[in-house]
This record gives C-alpha cells, sequence and structure tokens, in this order.
C-alpha cells in the first residue's frame, strides 16, 4: 500500500467482498471510494480503472494511434472501456478552456490574452 491508499480498516470491506466472490460488491464499493482517494493504485487495481497516455508527435499520428486501439477495444468487447485524443496536460486546460479543443482544419494555435 501506499501512502495515497485508504487505511487497511476502510479497505477491509473490499478486500472481503473480493475474497469471497462479491466482485461486483467489491467493484462499486472500490469505485465509491475512489472518490476520496483518487491517486490510491490499490483502488484503481480493484476497480480496473486504468488510464493509459500515449504521447504522439502531432494530431495525425494521434488518430492513425486511436483507429488502431478503438478495433482493438471493438475486437475486446469490453464494455466501457473508451479512447480519446486530448491536447497536451489535462491541467493546462482548466486555466486555458480553448487549449483542449483539437481543430483539425486549422493549425493548432491557441490566441493569449495580451495582459
Amino acid at each position: 500500500m501506499n501512502s495515497q491508499d485508504p487505511p487497511l480498516d476502510l479497505l477491509r470491506p473490499i478486500i472481503n467482498f473480493y475474497t469471497n466472490g462479491n466482485l461486483q460488491q467489491a467493484l462499486d464499493k472500490s469505485i465509491e471510494m475512489l472518490e476520496k482517494f483518487p491517486n490510491s493504485i490499490t483502488l484503481f487495481n480493484i476497480s480496473g480503472s486504468y488510464k493509459g497516455i500515449i504521447f504522439c508527435s502531432g494530431l495525425k499520428q494521434a488518430q492513425l494511434i486511436a483507429n488502431h486501439l478503438n478495433s482493438i477495444i471493438k475486437m475486446s468487447n469490453a464494455p466501457g472501456l473508451t479512447s480519446s485524443i486530448r491536447r497536451g496536460c489535462s491541467k493546462y486546460s482548466i486555466s486555458y478552456p480553448d487549449y483542449k479543443e483539437i481543430n483539425e482544419s486549422d493549425p493548432q494555435l491557441m490566441n493569449f490574452n495580451n495582459d
């Protein structure tokens, strides 16, 4: 366990659900607990809430990879599994919402305030 995991007394019910074969209850409880402990590796492992990041050199490369990944996802028949193309750091787009917009017909530029 790492320091971002919930204390063992909070994890115990999830572990018990899991070891007793109550997988849906373990999943539900771990997803609920991820709200309070969003960086818990243990809860991510139990819930299967993995996030993968692939860095690309440009939009065309990202689209090629996304198309390939989407066909793999479709073949895996995994409900709820998705992929998406995002631009840069997700925290940066909080301060600059236009940054996350992907414009396929124009250069990927942003307008900055002159303040």
